[in-house]
């Protein structure tokens, strides 16, 4: 059997484990409930809770966040009885983790080379952490980390429909609006005005559809009270009993609760501010040093970072929110395995991956959960911004033409770093060489 021949059967097996991984996982609650008379799919059964609490008293309770349309579509889904509304979620969940991963590979132009299975399942596996914690709880992060990277990747075909699916990751989770900016930033206003008109759909006129617009007004401005009290500095406080809190705020008080109990409200919540800040100066950076680049490959790292950006400022951060990590994990994995970025860039972004696995999987619990958590975050950051380096670099697969239809023998893989003199490809097509993909930057040198 020649290399190429396992690589593929390698990569079909990779693809079963991924798969037979996420059914796993999405019937684990299930199976272990006592049943579906039980009628608890933990956040799934809570959260709808919640909504119908929200749709009855036209107010929503301490530490219940989302967003009214994200209420309505639960509502929605609690109308068809827990058998079948239940079985929905689980289904969405489990196809937005498989189409999340798929647009991941897509983007990073991975099914076009060998090894995109191994790497599909070595990228689930570095963030399983989080997906455990999410496919246990039946949260909505999966759909929500979906329906940002089918956004990102349509962007440049089809503006107006991303726009629009950024919108209803936005009526899902409030943490995509900070994508609103980036598309302003970059020159994308298609897209920023159909997620902005999306998005007044969403968060006005289906309220005021579903409820009235009296009742829509007062639910709307409960839901925004809830979300400022998120903010507020004795919230990690309050919080806590109701969920595993690992917010950078309720990181930050329990370090000030053991150096000084009597500062610690006042100097975790300051602390909390300038860590912010810093990070949120940090994340931009990064995003500002490839701004308006149409290239796949950088869009990728840019909804990397985006996703990545509201974690730190979550004041209800818990370890499923993590999932958006997946598209992040993936790219560094690649840039491992192409190795094209330097030997320095290459120990540094191998040390990151391993350094974040190992703290999820294997670092302190309560009360320091936090500290880990966050540090991964910080991990990643420092992650995406040194693969920069391996996208200096242009791929281009060449195929001989051969004389007849059909009769091209061979290819080649070309790799041209920064500084390479780019007549190589013209060099190439006048030997009669075809270049099949190019994957890079616009120029190189």
């Amino acid at each position: 059997m020649d290399r190429r021949r396992l690589v593929k059967l390698l990569d079909v097996a990779a693809t079963v484990a991924v798969l037979a991984i996420v059914a796993g996982w999405l019937m684990k609650t299930p199976i272990h409930a006592n049943g579906w008379a039980r009628g608890d799919l933990n956040d799934y059964t809570l959260n709808l809770g919640h909504s119908r609490e929200v749709a009855d008293a036209h107010a929503y309770p301490f530490g219940f966040t989302y967003p009214p349309p994200s209420v309505l579509l639960r509502l929605g889904l609690g109308s068809l009885g827990f058998e079948i509304g239940g079985g929905l979620w689980i289904a969405a969940s489990g196809l937005s983790l498989v189409v999340a991963l798929g647009l991941t590979l897509r983007m990073l132009v991975a099914f076009k080379r060998p090894g995109w299975g191994m790497l599909g399942l070595a990228a689930l596996v570095l963030v399983k952490y989080p997906f455990e914690f999410e496919t246990k709880y039946m949260n909505c992060n999966a759909m929500f980390l979906a329906l940002v990277l089918a956004s990102v990747a349509l962007l440049e075909v089809r503006p107006s429909l991303a726009g629009w699916l950024l919108s209803l990751s936005i009526a899902f989770k409030l943490y995509s609006v900070v994508i609103l900016p980036w598309l302003y930033v970059t020159g994308r206003k298609r897209a920023l005005l159909a997620a902005v008109s999306g998005s007044i759909a969403w968060f006005v006129a289906l309220p005021m559809f579903a409820w009235g617009p009296a009742a829509a007004w007062e639910i709307t401005t409960s839901w925004l009270q809830r979300v400022a009290e998120t903010g507020t500095r004795e919230f990690p406080v309050l919080f806590a009993p109701y969920a595993y809190l690992v917010s950078l705020h309720a990181t930050a008080l329990t370090v000030w609760q053991r150096v000084d109990p009597g500062i610690a409200l006042d100097a975790a919540f300051a602390t909390t501010r300038c860590l912010q800040a810093a990070w949120v100066a940090a994340v931009v950076g990064v995003l500002l040093r490839s701004r308006g680049s149409t290239d796949q490959w950088i869009m990728l790292r840019d909804a990397s970072l985006l996703l990545l950006l509201p974690l730190p400022l979550a004041g209800q951060l818990q370890p499923h929110h993590a999932v958006v990590l997946l598209p992040a994990a993936a790219m560094l994995l690649q840039s491992i395995v192409e190795a094209a970025q330097g030997r320095a860039r290459l120990a540094l972004s191998v040390a990151v991956v391993a350094a974040s696995f190992v703290v999820m999987e294997y670092g302190p619990g309560r009360p320091w959960r936090g500290a880990a958590m966050n540090a991964v975050f910080v991990l990643y950051l420092a992650g995406l911004a040194l693969v920069k380096g391996a996208n200096k670099s242009v791929v281009a697969d060449v195929s001989p033409l051969g004389t007849g239809a059909g009769d091209a023998v061979g290819d080649a893989r070309i790799i041209l770093k920064e500084g390479d003199d780019v007549r190589m490809l013209g060099e190439l097509l006048l030997q009669g060489g075809r270049i099949m993909e190019v994957r890079g930057p616009d120029r190189v040198g």
